[in-house]
């Protein structure tokens, strides 16, 4: 396998654990079983923001599709597909953000749309990255050249010192673990839900 493939793959993973800790949370919140506590599910929705949105995608859509595109320009309506699914996917951040913002002013009814937001997000988020594994990375795989790679790779690790890597990948190491830390087992290392 290429290398960054299994980075790329890493980081989708990553955002699917952080997905469902922001399920798991939100319904345990719902059914009483945690504190109404907004600080883990602002953790969560700063990381897949900054991370996934911030970081991940940019790079997909600067390096590796037009990189496809270039080398099989049939995968061209398959790109313009994620590409339009990227700027759905940020529309919905935001309205994720502004219903847990409800939250916390405890509007009427906010942690049930906090609920569906994070729902609607997640299935959103897990059918896109499903499109780019299945269909996406195999084609770039058959199609890309090993010195369309290496600029990808370059690209994707761009500013990382290889002994500790990045102050940015630091900074969302530290915020993984923070949401680690802040969800409940048994997702998280939190304290243990109650039953």
């Amino acid at each position: 396998m290429i290398p960054v493939v299994s980075v790329i793959r890493d980081e989708h993973r990553a955002m699917a654990s952080v997905l469902e800790a922001l399920l798991f949370v939100t319904e345990e919140i719902r059914a009483g079983r945690v504190a109404r506590d907004t600080e883990p599910l602002w953790a969560m929705v700063r990381y897949i923001e900054a991370f996934p949105h911030g970081l991940h995608t940019p790079k997909e859509d600067r390096y590796l599709m037009p990189a496809l595109r270039r080398r099989h320009p049939e995968a061209g309506p398959l790109i313009d597909d994620l590409g339009r699914e990227h700027a759905h996917g940020d529309r919905l951040i935001s309205a994720l953000k502004a219903a847990l913002a409800d939250v916390e002013t405890d509007h009427e009814g906010a942690l049930e749309r906090f609920a569906t937001r994070a729902r609607e997000f997640a299935d959103f988020n897990w059918a896109h990255t499903n499109k780019e594994e299945g269909q996406l990375l195999p084609l770039a795989e058959q199609y890309l050249t090993p010195e369309d790679w290496q600029e990808i790779d370059v690209a994707w690790r761009s500013g990382e010192d290889p002994q500790i890597g990045s102050a940015v990948t630091r900074e969302f190491r530290q915020l993984f673990r923070r949401i680690v830390n802040l969800t409940p087992a048994p997702m998280g290392l939190g304290p243990p839900v109650s039953r």
